[in-house]
């Protein structure tokens, strides 16, 4: 079995062919879906698919690209999800994005700092998207001494940030970056590290794989994520789909 553990199905490009989509997905073994929220205006659509699909978990968090939508009665709604919903499994999508140049900083860090302290507050992990502030995100770890670990969302960094990621108690997530040929750093990751560092993701409808960016990314894909990891492992193809099932199930604590 296969987890995609970062896929947003709740968005509108689904809406048509969701159960065509999932067809697809467990004919190659994709039978688990973690769907992150990104504003409180999509929290009830993920709650309401996890609901109506089995395999399916949901994440509340209010994502850095949405900065802008978010208000500060969003962190006040996330914290009474977190004390009444028992079956949020994780907060997220929440992070730090150096790349958006018109977001404002100071308001990213706090809406980052805040759900980061909730998601600690109620033994969350979380579900990190950083984008050139691997640095600033591992002091904001360290300054709150978060314990519930949590995935890095589309790793591409360094074999030495990768490792203080996964010190801290993080899974790095994989996804369509490793198919890419340009993919030297993170191929020399997921030769460095050991297995248990990793999960396996596609970002659906977003990311798309190595030679379909015209295509709409989906969770039936992550295979093409497996196969550059075999690549690059000298473990048998059934062990690392087992470990990687493994080590899903740990951080997301199912």
């Amino acid at each position: 079995m296969i987890f995609d553990t970062h896929c947003h199905l709740d968005f509108d490009v689904f809406d048509q062919d969701l159960s065509a989509v999932l067809v697809r997905a467990a004919a190659v073994g994709v039978t688990h879906f973690m769907l992150p929220g990104v504003s409180c205006q999509n929290w009830q659509k993920v709650r309401q698919l996890s609901v109506q699909y089995p395999g399916f978990y949901y994440a509340l968090g209010l994502h850095p690209y949405f900065l802008n939508q978010h208000q500060e009665d969003d962190l006040v709604q996330l914290e009474q999800e977190l004390q009444t919903d028992v079956n949020i499994t994780a907060v997220g999508e929440i992070g730090l994005d150096g790349h958006l140049k018109h977001l404002d900083e100071k308001l990213q860090y706090h809406f980052f700092n805040q759900q980061l302290a909730l998601a600690n507050q109620y033994n969350k992990p979380v579900i990190l998207h950083v984008r050139h502030r691997h640095d600033q995100v591992i002091q904001a770890l360290h300054a709150l001494n978060f314990s519930c670990g949590g995935v890095i969302h589309a790793f591409s960094g360094s074999v030495e940030v990768a490792k203080r990621y996964v010190q801290l108690g993080f899974k790095l997530g994989l996804g369509s970056v490793l198919t890419y040929t340009n993919s030297r750093k993170l191929r020399a990751v997921v030769k460095s590290l050991p297995l248990a560092s990793f999960v396996l993701e596609t970002d659906s409808p977003d990311m798309p794989m190595r030679g379909q960016f015209d295509q709409r990314n989906e969770p039936c894909f992550i295979v093409q994520v497996l196969a550059a990891l075999d690549s690059e492992r000298r473990e048998s193809r059934e062990t690392i789909i087992q470990n990687l099932w493994q080590n899903s199930l740990l951080l997301f604590k199912i």
